[in-house]
């Protein structure tokens, strides 16, 4: 795993557990791992889900800009996240 990847996959989780199981939008998680560029964040996550790594049912809700889920909130960490 590239280290952006590891930065956004430890965020994400950092997020939902201090949030209630809120899943961060593209620019919270941008900013959360020091970029502006949400399209770099949204290729980083569908990385991540392609390996699954990361499991999400859809990876941007484009009406809030934030990740969207199925059960159990949707996005959280997959098998191999090391």
């Amino acid at each position: 795993m590239k280290p952006r990847e590891r930065r956004v996959l430890r965020f994400v989780q950092s997020f939902k557990e201090t949030h209630g199981n809120v899943l961060p939008t593209l620019s919270e998680v941008a900013a959360g791992v020091g970029t502006r560029n949400e399209e770099k964040i949204r290729r980083l996550v569908e990385n991540l889900t392609d390996r699954g790594q990361l499991a999400v049912e859809s990876v941007v809700d484009e009406g809030t800009g934030g990740f969207v889920g199925g059960t159990g909130g949707g996005l959280g960490g997959g098998g191999n996240q090391n």
